[in-house]
């Protein structure tokens, strides 16, 4: 299975779906067949690995962009529940523990997120 984009990041894996953060958008793809499930594409490029977080049949798929917002995806749709503007372009990957989003934009300051997007 060749990456999507030119630039590829990390991945993250949840259930049987893949999902992968590019330059041209985010991805989910089929663990077992590598068969595209949805791509979007946010307003700017994607350089950091996505996050998944949250209980079977809850979850949010939460990444950033060079354009410094936030996002929380449906990971079955692609569909955004939330955007959130940060300070800078998001070059680093969305970290998830006990509630709260961490994420370190381009100029260094840490940020921290309710996974609600408060």
């Amino acid at each position: 299975m060749r990456s999507p984009g030119r630039y590829p990041s990390g991945s993250a894996l949840a259930g049987n779906t893949v999902y992968v953060d590019s330059d041209t958008g985010v991805y989910a793809l089929n663990a077992t067949t590598g068969a595209q499930v949805w791509h979007v594409l946010p307003k700017s490029g994607i350089y950091a690995s996505p996050a998944v977080s949250g209980p079977a049949g809850q979850q949010v798929l939460i990444t950033g962009n060079l354009a410094g917002n936030l996002y929380a995806l449906n990971p079955v749709t692609g569909a955004t529940l939330w955007t959130r503007p940060g300070t800078a372009a998001f070059w680093s990957s969305p970290t998830v523990s006990q509630g709260t989003i961490y994420i370190t934009s381009r100029n260094g300051k840490l940020l921290t997120f309710a996974p609600s997007g408060g």
